[in-house]
């Protein structure tokens, strides 16, 4: 009966602690080279966003009409809070349905808004996100899960 009950305490924590397992953030040049190998255009577009001094590159990836953002920043933390921010602003929209997930080192939120697919992720200091037609969410899908952040 004690190994029974040994057995079916170890399959009990080796099960909860699969989503334990820290995931491994790209750069910004692993998410350049995967997107073009991939067949997406990207663009460094740093310099359309307003940083508030905060030290990030952000680079879009497109094709067909299918766009993906990637932001790798200096430090964690603006990460955190870039991400809770979008997160927030997310959240307030009218929307249908939403879905979040937050273990060790990675989080991701997704929702649909009419016929819009919301989604956004992190991982250490990276975040990837996109907001696609329902109808094109397949493909998004598909490569942010390739790249781990899904």
């Amino acid at each position: 009966m004690k190994r029974v009950f040994a057995l079916i305490l170890t399959l009990v924590l080796v099960l909860s602690c699969a989503g334990c397992t820290p995931k491994t953030a790209l750069t910004a040049a692993d998410f350049q080279t995967a997107m073009e190998e991939a067949g997406f255009e990207v663009t460094d577009i740093t310099d359309t966003y307003d940083t508030n001094g905060i030290e990030v590159v952000i680079l879009k990836a497109e094709k067909d009409d299918c766009e993906i953002e990637f932001f790798e920043f200096k430090k964690v933390s603006d990460a955190q809070g870039v991400y809770a921010n979008f997160r927030d602003e997310a959240e307030d929209l009218p929307h249908s349905s939403s879905a979040s997930v937050s273990m060790s080192n990675f989080a991701k939120y997704e929702q649909t808004s009419g016929s819009a697919v919301y989604f956004m992720s992190i991982i250490d200091n990276t975040i990837v996100y996109y907001i696609v037609e329902m109808d094109d969410s397949s493909a998004a899908t598909e490569i942010v899960g390739a790249l781990g952040y899904n």
